[in-house]
């Protein structure tokens, strides 16, 4: 069910403080999952063959699952 005020409930905002004044702006979607941008956020800490193997193995989880017939 929409708020009042056009947004569900639970939508992540942004909000403003201002004097006599409170400000709420919708945040846009991310167009990452929050697991892949808290990867981002690490890879950098981690060497450049730890930060490889994270890629082929994110690479593996991204794949399509095929169904086997049985």
């Amino acid at each position: 069910m929409a708020g009042t005020v056009g947004f569900e409930t639970g939508t992540p905002v942004d909000v403003r403080v201002l004097p006599d004044c409170l400000i709420l702006t919708v945040k846009p979607p991310s167009a990452e999952p929050e697991v892949i941008q808290a990867l981002r956020q690490l890879c950098p800490k981690l060497s450049a063959r730890k930060q490889r193997e994270l890629m082929d193995v994110i690479q593996v989880m991204a794949k399509p699952k095929k169904r086997g017939a049985g």
